[in-house]
């Protein structure tokens, strides 16, 4: 049941009018009593610190939850207090809901492009790291190191989520910063958001050399 204001229906605080089954103390309550009769002689502690309760409580929540969705118009649970003048926020905004990482290559370029100081990006799939080639000769990698071997060389297999990240900044640094120091500063401060945006965002068992 919901008090009436002027135009607005809110949810009472107070649980008046509401059945049983709307009322999470009258739901624990029960629910331990009924437990002292089928095990009161084996579980004697019925205490908050006791793990069983804490699983009756989240089960009464999920009933309570239940009990909310249908019986209750959908207008009343999310009715604001007409004296509230605070920001609408009953609602996730898509970003906070719906976060989403990045799938493909195409996916990290728009994610690197909306960070400012980038003009252009490009992802390349790595198959230049010699510790994750797979020869297909079987020669070990430590040989391949020893006698000075091109370790692509004959190479039909890599592990796949490794990728080469390329930058086209919105600056020309060689134009516009005239000290090393200063091109030094900015170059490493975009590739340390670049990494931290990436490394925020990756797919699972992906990553950038």
């Amino acid at each position: 049941m919901a008090e009436e204001t002027t135009n607005i229906n809110l949810i009472s605080k107070k649980n008046a009018g509401f059945p049983a089954y709307l009322n999470f103390d009258k739901l624990r309550t029960e629910g331990i009593e009924y437990l002292g009769e089928l095990s009161g002689k084996i579980w004697t502690d019925h205490n908050a610190h006791d793990p069983g309760i804490t699983i009756l409580e989240v089960l009464c929540y999920a009933l309570l939850d239940l009990g909310y969705r249908t019986n209750i118009p959908v207008e009343d649970i999310i009715a604001r207090n007409p004296n509230d003048a605070t920001k609408d926020d009953h609602f996730f905004t898509a970003a906070e809901i719906l976060s989403c990482n990045p799938l493909t290559i195409i996916d990290y370029r728009k994610l690197l492009i909306d960070i400012p100081g980038i003009k252009n990006a490009w992802l390349e799939v790595a198959i230049d790291q010699k510790d994750i080639c797979k020869r297909r000769d079987n020669i070990p990698t430590d040989f391949v190191a020893a006698n000075n071997l091109q370790n692509n060389q004959n190479c039909n297999e890599y592990i796949n989520g490794i990728y080469h990240v390329f930058i086209e900044t919105e600056k020309n640094i060689e134009e516009e910063f005239k000290t090393e120091e200063d091109k030094k500063k900015y170059t490493d401060d975009l590739i340390l958001t670049i990494k931290k945006t990436l490394l925020a965002h990756r797919n699972l068992c992906e990553d950038f050399a």
